[in-house]
């Protein structure tokens, strides 16, 4: 198995996803999939990129850098959660700013 096929392993197994319902979320096929995770081919960029999306990973980490077991998500998921937490708390573009300042220094 290459390094790309044991990390989407890794990923899909941590879900505890079968491979049939990853492979509807990302537009893939069952086997596809299967194939990738055992190393026989490997993916196209689209399949790549909808992955790294789905379990909000970076494309590095995915493809084999960095340690297997230090999973690399993407700061854009994160991002996401902290402005829907602003949304629903209602906070205003004002407060919002000086948490910014803050975080920044």
């Amino acid at each position: 198995m290459d390094e790309f096929g044991k990390r989407l392993k890794i990923l899909r197994e941590q879900r505890e996803l079968p491979l049939s319902k990853l492979a509807e979320a990302v537009g893939s096929t069952k086997s596809a999939l299967s194939r990738y995770e055992n190393g026989k081919v490997e993916p196209g960029l689209t399949v790549l990129r909808r992955l790294t999306e789905y379990f909000g990973v970076t494309l590095d980490w995915l493809c084999g850098y960095g340690n297997i077991d230090e999973i690399q998500y993407s700061e854009k998921q994160h991002y996401d959660k902290v402005i829907d937490k602003c949304i629903k708390e209602k906070l205003t573009p004002e407060i919002l700013e000086q948490l910014i300042d803050v975080f920044r220094r």
